[in-house]
């Protein structure tokens, strides 16, 4: 009985002496920019941890889940804490540039990443031109509807006074057939047909579709109503995402977001007055290119 007892207390001593061992796991070491990391931390006798990239802290949870927007190499480090005493284990992480040229954007609500279409090539280099200069940064979302479209880009609708900016008024549209409006579509704004016959693209708007899930029969009136065909990848992508279809090849669709879904739900979901304006402003405080 004695020989238990100081068996049982050795080993509580040990437990209590021993120091933190620092252990995660990555599911790779290799990612594609904008890279989402979700780490699994399997630290041993740890009460606190430190989370670093390349130095730099960027969080004191225990299991991490971070954005690398920027491709390069980095160093992912846990550092594991008991007491006074810790321990450390450093990982290397190669993030690739992304294969289309993608735009990060930072809400009042959260991040989101739109990737490109390189077959709009006009509203593509219009809107990288706009992001390198700032013109985004501080625009307000000036127009939200549920199941619809959330709208930003209007110069007037900002958080504080703006820089002069070169930006055009319009810009040809570039209107087609492959590019369809599920949600998360990234598409330019216009003035109506009445006005603009041409759909001349407006120069700094833009809106993201939220739109609505669809059935099959929906997509079937669409098409009766509007005499376009849809393709069957076209149907099983808004069978999926739902969206939009009264818009399509009405308006030129140029990216798609592929990160930060439940942003753009919380942003079309905030209150609006009788104009479609947020009653709290959701602002867009920062975007720029994904290299």
């Amino acid at each position: 009985m004695k020989q238990l007892l100081y068996l049982f207390l050795c080993t509580l001593v040990l437990a209590q002496c021993s120091g933190p061992v620092a252990l995660f796991e990555l599911s790779s070491s290799e990612y594609e920019a904008p890279a989402v990391l979700e780490i699994v931390n399997h630290s041993k006798n740890a009460e606190s941890y430190q989370w670093y990239i390349d130095d730099q802290p960027v969080s004191e949870v225990m299991h991490l889940k971070h954005t690398i927007l920027e491709s390069g190499n980095y160093h992912l480090q846990l550092k594991a804490i008991k007491g006074n005493k810790s321990s450390k284990k450093i990982q290397k992480i190669s993030i690739r540039a992304p294969k289309h040229c993608s735009v990060y954007m930072l809400t009042s609500k959260g991040e989101m990443v739109f990737e490109l279409n390189e077959n709009t090539p006009i509203h593509l280099q219009n809107f990288i031109d706009l992001v390198d200069q700032g013109y985004y940064n501080g625009i307000m979302f000036h127009r939200v509807i549920d199941g619809f479209v959330i709208q930003a880009g209007d110069d007037m609708a900002r958080s504080s006074k703006a820089k002069n900016f070169k930006t055009d008024a319009e810009i040809p549209h570039e209107i087609n057939t492959k590019d369809i409006h599920v949600r998360g579509a990234l598409a330019a704004a216009r003035m109506p047909d009445n006005v603009n016959p041409e759909r001349a693209s407006s120069g700094t708007q833009f809106y993201v579709v939220d739109g609505r899930d669809l059935e099959l029969d929906d997509l079937k009136r669409f098409e009766a109503s509007k005499l376009v065909n849809y393709s069957r990848e076209q149907i099983e992508t808004y069978l999926e995402k739902g969206g939009a279809p009264q818009l399509d090849e009405q308006y030129t669709v140029f990216g798609y977001l592929v990160y930060g879904k439940e942003v753009l739900d919380s942003i079309s979901k905030v209150e609006t007055d009788d104009k479609d304006k947020p009653v709290d402003p959701v602002e867009i405080i920062e975007m720029k290119i994904i290299n």
